[in-house]
């Protein structure tokens, strides 16, 4: 860097010293030979040419009128061959030779031009000397200054050598190890302060070897808990399994008997028909047994309703109970594939038709046609029966609304009613299992206390979520999103229709 500015700097001094020349030699030429151009003394302007021409550098002297060349010299016959053209910076110089003119005045009228051409050869011969002896002054500095800082190297290394070696024995474990600190230069207080470090992490190995031995007993006590933390886990789930199992049989057993008596009562007309094979009794206590054959049939069937609701009650908790215990295990089985949301969206509708029509409640459907959802399509149906199920128990009269939203790498799905509401402190709770929330909003309206920890464990299960927004005596919504899945559906070459909108109103 320094020969490069060194030498640009004495480079534009000498091409600036250069161009004055010429502007100088020019001139003076010039105005020399003036009064012989006005008298056309060629005899003096030949004189005047030869003595021009004993400047060093100058290759061609040339003097013209406003229109012959009236003398002229040159050191070679090509020069004079050259078309003459005026160089204005030695950077358009490409032929070693810088072309000057100046013009012949007298008082402000022109009488012609004297041209000139300078050898450009010195100026370029200076330039590379000057730029080797720079370049020589540097190596030079370079090679002293490598010099004194081996020499000074070679002393102060010494030190960092023995903290390199202290370093490494640390390393490997020699904990405690020393290096030479004599002196009070700075590398001997950064001996001295190695020393120091040295020594106190000796002291904290040994410090941290006994804490470790510690910390290795509550680890295994831990490890321990863990194991049988896990365990009971387990059990728990193979409980629940088996509960679920030895219960479901007698169930269904009850269930069985129970519908058959309610059917055969009414279909058979009951205890009414038996009344009716007594004409030989008198009117009074015909009349009394078949009073009290009715009211035995009522109850017998009222009892018979009853048992078959709480089969069918008992049923479906076992059912959920065994659903959440494979969940709480993992072991639940969704099989996700590429899902048409209409059809799933028409099945649990119907499903939950009639219990809409047994209440004063009208069902809104509004979905996209032809977009599909990365799902289990009977886990899907399964999680918008119990949300729609839900919604319809806990409303009595108004509306329930089920909207699905395509929102790109995410299907939104929104079920909103115009039931009792929750309460905002209870958001969370009623997604936890068996949670009772109070007189309106628990097991007793219907419920299994199952059925929104079980939807909200299968919409997990599909890489979605699930919130809830309400306010009490006013309504609610429940949202879930579930993954579109679009890379999958492109690579399966899944054909997305266009979409449209699609209300279908019960």
């Amino acid at each position: 860097m320094f020969a490069v500015i060194v030498v640009g700097v004495m480079q534009n001094t000498l091409e600036e010293q250069f161009f004055k020349r010429a502007q100088i030699t020019s001139n003076l030429f010039a105005t020399s030979i003036a009064n012989a151009v006005l008298a056309t003394d060629i005899a003096s302007l030949e004189s005047f040419v030869d003595e021009v021409m004993q400047n060093e550098g100058l290759l061609y002297a040339r003097v013209k009128d406003t229109s012959i060349t009236l003398a002229e010299r040159a050191k070679s016959p090509d020069f004079l061959a050259r078309a003459f053209i005026a160089d204005t910076n030695l950077s358009e110089v490409e032929d070693n030779v810088f072309d000057t003119f100046a013009v012949v005045k007298v008082g402000e009228d022109s009488y012609g031009q004297v041209e000139i051409g300078i050898s450009t050869d010195l100026l370029g011969s200076t330039i590379s000397l000057i730029q080797l002896k720079v370049i020589m002054i540097g190596v030079g500095e370079i090679i002293f200054s490598a010099l004194v800082s081996f020499l000074l190297g070679t002393f102060l290394v010494r030190r960092l050598i023995d903290l390199q070696h202290g370093s490494e024995q640390v390393a490997e474990g020699d904990f405690g190890f020393k290096i030479p600190d004599e002196g009070q230069d700075e590398l001997a207080q950064t001996a001295k302060a190695f020393n120091d470090m040295s020594s106190k992490v000796h002291a904290l190995i040994l410090e941290l070897r006994e804490t470790n031995g510690d910390l290795e007993q509550q680890r295994h006590v831990a490890e321990q808990a863990r194991d049988r933390a896990v365990s009971s886990s387990q059990a728990k789930s193979n409980f629940l399994n088996i509960i679920s199992h030895e219960l479901r049989t007698p169930t269904q057993g009850l269930k069985g008997p129970f519908e058959e008596l309610s059917k055969q009562f009414v279909e058979f007309n009951g205890l009414r028909q038996l009344a009716d094979l007594k004409p030989a009794l008198p009117e009074e206590h015909r009349e009394a047994l078949q009073s009290a054959m009715m009211d035995l049939e009522d109850e017998v069937v009222e009892v018979a309703s009853g048992g078959l609701r709480a089969a069918n009650h008992l049923l479906a908790l076992i059912n959920e109970i065994l659903e959440f215990a494979q969940m709480d295990a993992g072991k639940l089985s969704i099989n996700l594939e590429a899902v048409k949301i209409n059809n799933i969206v028409q099945s649990a509708v119907e499903i939950v038709k009639s219990s809409v029509q047994d209440k004063d409640l009208t069902l809104h459907v509004d979905i996209p046609n032809n977009i599909l959802v990365w799902a289990d399509p009977f886990r899907l149906t399964q999680i918008l029966i119990n949300l729609l199920g839900n919604a319809v128990k806990f409303t009595n009269k108004g509306s329930i609304t089920l909207v699905v939203q395509d929102e790109g790498a995410q299907i939104h799905f929104i079920i909103s009613d115009t039931g009792c509401g929750i309460p905002t402190d209870k958001f969370e709770a009623i997604f936890n299992a068996f949670e009772q929330i109070d007189s309106t909003m628990s097991r007793q309206a219907g419920g299994t206390g199952l059925g929104l920890p079980l939807t909200a464990g299968l919409i997990q299960g599909h890489g979605g979520k699930i919130w809830v927004e309400s306010t009490v005596d006013v309504g609610s919504q429940f949202h879930f999103m579930m993954p579109a899945n679009a890379e999958i559906f492109n690579a399966s070459n899944v054909q997305l229709g266009s979409v449209t909108s699609t209300r279908i109103e019960t």
